[in-house]
């Protein structure tokens, strides 16, 4: 597989009253085009922070980046931290798209489903096309692209509002609307959230197909280890800005290495063993990314501090170790593995 993706020591801030939001810090990872990556993590860990990063969507009055974002098009590459501004809007949908969180407050209440469909394919296709060959190209596309994301009687749902589809059919239309221009790369932003379980269930495997049908790289990020099993190829966990531990989908779920990813798999809720169990939850709270800890950040969380002997998780930072081909992490625990949780 090629390098669609490469992102190198990116670390955005936010300067504000109360002091700098240091939302990522030094992130470096990878995607391969027809792969998966899911980035998992708690609320406020910098999932979504640098996913608007590689979008470029960050205001660069208000924000501080640094480092590098490498996205490889073939005849387009294009580093994102640097490049203007038009250069970026130009890729921004056609190259790489999004789908974010809540398609209510995405999809323009006022515009039907098609016009919103048409606006995106017209922006990136319609340049050299006669105005009526453009809509009715574009009006196709639409039907098309509602047709392949599984929504029924897409010539007449085109021409309906959003307030007019269930929050399953709304995601299906913000696939649609992502996938349109054919991208490279999709970046699909807790696509499930506020979905009942068969509806998640049915969004995932949808995007599963879509990858194969485009051959796109995709970027799935969640706080949810329970939905990446099925649909991931490797697995990057984030805490307080920082990838914290990076592996295959069978090194996070099989052979865990870092407390904080014990500690989401634990928090799975289990429902074929049989008995009830308490949900076990991580002890503490996320830090503040104005008055990060010293050293470790999960150290203040972290059941195992006192079985470091040799440094001192509270002030010494730990550096990104190997502990197999192509799985790593960042804490000075001498066992490479640690027990297996009860979300596994």
């Amino acid at each position: 597989m090629s390098r669609l993706l490469e992102v190198k020591d990116l670390s955005v801030s936010f300067p504000t009253d109360a002091g700098v939001v240091r939302a990522t810090q030094n992130l470096s990872f990878h995607l391969d085009r027809g792969e998966t990556l899911a980035i998992v993590g708690e609320s406020g860990s910098g999932k979504s922070v640098s996913s608007m990063a590689i979008m470029g969507l960050h205001n660069p009055g208000r924000t501080e980046i640094s480092g590098e974002i490498n996205l490889n098009f073939g005849e387009n590459n294009l580093e994102v931290v640097s490049a203007p501004e038009e250069k970026i809007r130009a890729i921004r949908g056609k190259n790489v798209a999004m789908i974010f969180q809540d398609p209510m407050s995405s999809l323009h209440p006022y515009y039907s489903i098609g016009n919103q469909l048409t606006e995106s394919w017209l922006i990136h296709n319609g340049g050299n096309l006669d105005s009526k060959t453009a809509k009715a190209k574009a009006w196709e596309r639409a039907v098309e692209m509602l047709d392949l994301v599984g929504i029924p009687d897409a010539g007449r749902r085109v021409k309906e509002f959003p307030h007019q589809f269930s929050g399953g059919m709304r995601q299906r239309v913000m696939i649609a609307l992502a996938l349109i221009n054919g991208p490279d790369l999709l970046i699909a932003d807790e696509p499930t959230t506020a979905l009942d379980v068969t509806v998640q269930a049915q969004i995932l495997g949808l995007l599963k197909d879509m990858q194969k049908e485009f051959n796109m790289g995709v970027i799935l990020i969640t706080h949810d280890l329970g939905v990446v099993a099925e649909v991931s190829d490797r697995i990057n966990v984030m805490y307080a800005g920082k990838l914290v531990e990076e592996g295959t989908v069978d090194d996070i779920f099989y052979r865990t290495s870092h407390p904080y990813t014990q500690g989401l798999l634990n928090s799975i809720p289990r429902v074929d063993s049989g008995v009830a169990e308490k949900l076990v939850a991580i002890p503490g709270q996320p830090p503040s990314l104005i008055a990060l800890p010293k050293g470790c950040a999960f150290s203040p969380r972290c059941e195992y501090v006192r079985q470091v002997s040799s440094h001192d998780c509270k002030v010494e930072i730990p550096d990104s170790i190997e502990v197999a081909s192509g799985h790593s992490r960042k804490c000075f625990l001498k066992e490479t593995y640690l027990p297996a949780g009860k979300g596994r």
